[in-house]
């Protein structure tokens, strides 16, 4: 397990209060910190970026999940699954520069499939710096789509479309980006949680950072077999991948501020790195890997609230001497909040 459902829980109650902390025990340590930040990170061109006086934000998202894996082994098999689609619904919380948002699943309570979902995300927003953490977990309601082998020569597709319960999947992520033309462009206007900051006028901005991420997957091919009919791999009973990878990122985000208090943001995000950290015995470090993020907002946010449907695509494709992982993930979410 990367994360413990109580690891998160603790992270939560450990963020908020230490804003809080800090003004009661050291009032002037905290406000020049707080200075230091809005002078240094947090300056906007108040003609393309206004920024709300407000501190809190609460509000709630409601989320659809589609998660789809490929594995190849080698040129001779490959499989494609696609999981169920995961509905959830969560609360937002937000306190200055920093938000955050925690969604559980609901989709186990009508599914006749056992399903596991859970998604914990945190931001900090500023003009030039944006951090960003995530993590998710989800376990079975998958379905093998395809299932495809080389015979002779020749490729042969074979459509399976059955049920597969012996897939779990657990990742997290840890981002920091710097944002080139912060003064003129916002991001915490298009996917921030609180959205405290509202766009004006069109701007774009140039993206550049770093990310840490893990993953940890695991297949029972065995129960591939006797669940879905298909053949196994050669000489496998499971799939058992756990690793780390170090990536750079660089890419550009717009933001269209198409009417009066109504902004569309395109963000495209390609990420190249690292996979050094691998749990198979047989695998080695210093794996390639290849990645991107694209994301899709349209937000309404008028003063003390808003209202905002995102759309948000995470691919990552993992390369080893025997197999070829590629995950991606497709995340729709509506989102309504108020701020005082």
């Amino acid at each position: 397990m990367i994360l413990s459902t109580k690891n998160i829980f603790s992270f939560i109650l450990a963020i908020f209060p230490l804003a809080t902390y800090a003004q009661l025990n050291d009032q002037s340590l905290y406000e020049k910190s707080v200075l230091w930040v809005e002078e240094n990170l947090n300056y906007y061109d108040s003609n393309y970026v206004e920024k709300f006086p407000f501190k809190y934000m609460v509000g709630t998202r409601l989320s659809r999940w589609d998660n789809a894996y490929d594995l190849e082994f080698g040129d001779n098999e490959a499989l494609n699954l696609r999981s169920e689609a995961f509905h959830s619904v969560g609360v937002s919380l937000g306190y200055k520069l920093i938000s955050f948002n925690y969604n559980i699943n609901f989709s186990r309570f009508d599914s006749q499939n056992d399903l596991s979902d859970n998604q914990f995300n945190v931001m900090l927003n500023t003009s030039r710096l944006v951090g960003e953490f995530s993590y998710s977990i989800n376990e079975g309601g998958v379905t093998v789509e395809t299932y495809r082998k080389e015979v002779e020569g020749e490729e042969q597709s074979i459509d399976i479309d059955k049920s597969f319960d012996g897939l779990r999947n657990q990742s997290f992520s840890l981002d920091l980006h710097y944002f080139f033309n912060g003064k003129k462009y916002s991001n915490a206007a298009a996917y921030s949680v609180s959205y405290i900051n509202k766009q004006v006028q069109n701007a774009g901005s140039f993206i550049a950072g770093v990310s840490f991420s893990g993953q940890a997957t695991y297949i029972d091919f065995q129960k591939l077999v006797e669940e879905t009919g298909v053949e196994s791999f050669p000489n496998r009973d499971e799939l058992n991948v756990n690793y780390r990878t170090l990536a750079i990122n660089f890419g550009y985000g717009y933001s269209f501020v198409f009417f009066e208090n109504w902004l569309l943001n395109a963000t495209a995000i390609p990420t190249a790195g690292i996979k050094f950290y691998e749990q198979e015995e047989n695998e080695a470090n210093g794996r390639f890997a290849l990645g991107g993020k694209s994301r899709l907002s349209v937000v309404y946010n008028r003063e003390n609230h808003f209202i905002s449907l995102n759309y948000n695509n995470f691919s990552e494709v993992y390369f080893s001497e025997d197999y070829r992982l590629t995950n991606t993930l497709g995340t729709l979410s509506l989102s309504g909040g108020i701020k005082f």
